[in-house]
């Protein structure tokens, strides 16, 4: 596990951690998810044999922006509901 670096995401802070399918099982059917509860966003390390990404550096950040963006869209969908 590698925390990649922390960002504040409407008010509050969100690490962003890079890791293995061996060390977190969760990534072994996607290449990032949110962790809500303790404020993490997990990502592939990409290391895979079978991963078939010419530019590996472009799809992290996609990632990672997705990411994001379910956190924006929670968050916001929150405030509105109440």
């Amino acid at each position: 596990m590698k925390i990649l670096k922390k960002v504040s995401v409407l008010g509050t802070e969100y690490r962003i951690i890079e890791d293995n399918c061996n060390n977190d099982p969760l990534l072994q059917n996607s290449f990032g998810y949110t962790d809500y509860t303790s404020k993490k966003i997990v990502i592939t390390d990409f290391q895979k044999e079978e991963i078939e990404i010419e530019d590996v550096a472009k799809y992290r950040k996609q990632v990672i922006r997705h990411e994001l963006m379910k956190i924006v869209s929670g968050t916001m969908k929150k405030w509105l509901i109440g």
